[in-house]
């Protein structure tokens, strides 16, 4: 007998009734290629959370809904055939405490030869972390290898994301004792409270294949800084970069981006796939000059077509200097700058450039010593369209609460300087779009 389920109001209970003749035809009249589709649009993700405290509402949430779309598993053969891959598509394994490890392994016992992405989420994560007993971390590790390497090894895992104590990557070895086959399949590596050791071994096992890496809170022990930071010859295929917040030493980013761009010299030969898209984001220890020479390392300001660019809030970077940051990138298609800026920014864009994002932030008025420094250079943006061809679209402005509530009453002068810019947006063809600002 074929069943349906209903979900009952505030419950995560069931309550099953056979499905007619009518309704099962229906439901595998669908094609399953369309089913497939539906199934992956309506699948919970889990929410990578903003704030740290926030783990553990998450992880509880991501499970419950996860577990309620699985049930769409008991309406036919055919759906269950349909969905599984779909259900398994994204593992997330809850790795401290130890016994929230055992529990998320058990999503492991059926359909892992389907995951496309596995996420690693220390629930301890948060400014101050509780100590563990060297003895649990040592089991933890211990069980999530060895359940990985027996449940996982034919798995074609192309995201790999860890967050925290993640107890991957701990040694050199262990991708080619525990999941060798990421050395060919894994194109994304996503980190969030990593240190140099942990990612220096990623790298190098996985440096081959990867195409985006995507670096939260990279910090450097004391313990280690005295040590190499050691990375494979080259990362050809990495396409885009993304760095946020950390303070890593600047030799050992400078070292990272010396391994990517189409016009490094190679023993073997020159990359194929050059760096596209590069987000710097509150990286403490990099600064303009940093910037500066990642952008002229192996000319890889020369081939971006994406900069997100948002100083830390104790900095003031001068218009003159990112003035000389865009002139490295000459073919810019997309470019985010959330500092405050003056009108002379506008005549130096490139003429490629179709979607430019500036911000508004509360902590950064005091350097432009005006709250309506970016709204005041309307002119200037005007004056920059007329003088030479644009191929801009977009103008998108994120702006802070503060900043929203000022421009709420029609009388402040802030709201009389929007109309301004949207006039110039308007005469110069450019969609003019406000969002939110998300820190």
């Amino acid at each position: 007998m074929i069943y349906a389920t209903d979900t009952l109001p505030n419950s995560s209970s069931l309550s099953l009734h056979p499905l007619n003749f009518v309704e099962q035809n229906a439901a595998e009249r669908i094609p399953a290629e369309i089913l497939i589709d539906i199934f992956t649009y309506i699948r919970p993700v889990y929410k990578r959370p903003r704030q740290q405290n926030m783990i553990e509402t998450d992880k509880s949430s991501y499970q419950v809904a996860l577990a309620r779309f699985a049930h769409l598993r008991l309406v036919s053969r055919f759906w269950n055939q349909t969905i599984t891959p779909v259900i398994h598509s994204e593992a997330v394994i809850f790795t401290l405490p130890i016994e929230a490890l055992q529990k998320s392994l058990k999503f492991l016992d059926h359909g892992a030869e389907h995951i496309k992405s596995l996420t690693l989420v220390d629930t301890f994560l948060r400014p101050y972390r509780p100590v563990v007993k060297p003895e649990i971390l040592k089991e933890a590790r211990e069980l999530l290898a060895q359940t990985l390497s027996s449940k996982c090894s034919s798995s074609n895992i192309q995201t790999m994301e860890c967050h925290g104590r993640s107890h991957a990557f701990i040694k050199r070895e262990w991708v080619p004792k525990t999941l060798p086959n990421l050395t060919s399949t894994t194109k994304n590596l996503v980190f969030r409270q990593v240190s140099t050791p942990t990612l220096s071994h990623a790298l190098v096992s996985l440096g081959c294949s990867v195409q985006r890496l995507e670096v939260h809170s990279w910090c450097s022990p004391p313990e280690s800084r005295n040590g190499c930071f050691h990375l494979p010859t080259e990362i050809p295929l990495l396409q885009e970069i993304t760095l946020v917040n950390g303070n890593p030493p600047q030799m050992e980013i400078q070292k990272l981006f010396s391994r990517v761009g189409n016009a490094r010299e190679s023993t073997t030969v020159r990359h194929d796939v050059p760096l596209r898209s590069l987000t710097l984001k509150k990286v403490y220890t990099l600064g303009i000059e940093g910037t500066l020479t990642i952008l002229r390392t192996n000319s890889i300001g020369k081939n971006l077509v994406s900069l997100f660019l948002e100083p830390p809030s104790h900095e003031f970077w001068p218009t003159a200097y990112l003035i000389a940051i865009i002139k490295e990138c000459p073919f810019l298609v997309k470019f985010s700058y959330f500092f405050p800026i003056k009108k002379d920014l506008f005549v130096h864009l490139p003429p490629t450039l179709r979607h430019l994002h500036l911000a508004i932030i509360s902590n950064q008025f005091r350097f432009s010593g005006r709250e309506d420094g970016l709204i005041g250079g309307a002119a200037g943006f005007a004056e920059a369209v007329n003088a030479r061809h644009y191929s801009l679209e977009k103008l998108q402005i994120s702006t802070c609460h503060e900043y929203r509530q000022t421009t709420r009453y029609p009388s402040s002068r802030l709201y009389g300087q929007q109309s301004v810019l949207q006039e110039a947006c308007d005469i110069a063809g450019v969609n003019l779009l406000w969002s939110e600002y998300a820190s």
